[in-house]
């Protein structure tokens, strides 16, 4: 079995940082609230966050800062 190539965030648009980052976030969320209502809330309003500030962010940072968003939520 080979290891997945790592892809820098830095190089990924916004539709794959989303898919990149949907299943952990969501994870986290349902962990964190345990309501699977709430974290289909959080996770929509955290990525909703993300595509609003999108252009402003620092994209070699992009997980970091969605994690950070999340548990502010």
């Amino acid at each position: 079995m080979t290891k997945p190539e790592h892809t820098p965030d830095e190089t990924l648009d916004l539709k794959s940082v989303i898919i990149k980052y949907y299943d952990a976030v969501r994870s986290n969320a349902l962990h964190a609230t345990r309501s699977e209502n709430a974290a289909a809330d959080v996770t929509q309003s955290g990525f909703t966050l993300l595509v609003e500030r999108w252009d402003s962010l620092d994209h070699s940072r992009i997980g970091g800062w969605i994690f950070a968003a999340l548990r502010r939520k």
